[in-house]
């Protein structure tokens, strides 16, 4: 999972930074950071969001194809 990909998450379900930490279990600073470009998602991180959000392949695949569309 990209930043990109991780910031999008958060912006379609409609969540702040802050709800979207407390949702996932991160810090509001790590989503922050991530979302600037100054951190990575990790594999672990990346796993919170995707179980947070109910996310398998297929699902997270869908996402990456609609971000990817309007490039």
């Amino acid at each position: 999972m990209t930043s990109n990909q991780f910031a999008m998450i958060r912006r379609v379900a409609g969540l702040t930074r802050q709800q979207f930490a407390d949702k996932t279990g991160v810090s509001p600073q790590l989503v922050n950071a991530i979302e600037r470009g100054e951190r990575l998602v990790t594999a672990r991180t990346a796993a919170l969001v995707r179980s947070a959000f109910g996310l398998d392949a297929d699902k997270l695949a869908q996402i990456i194809a609609v971000q990817n569309y309007f490039k």
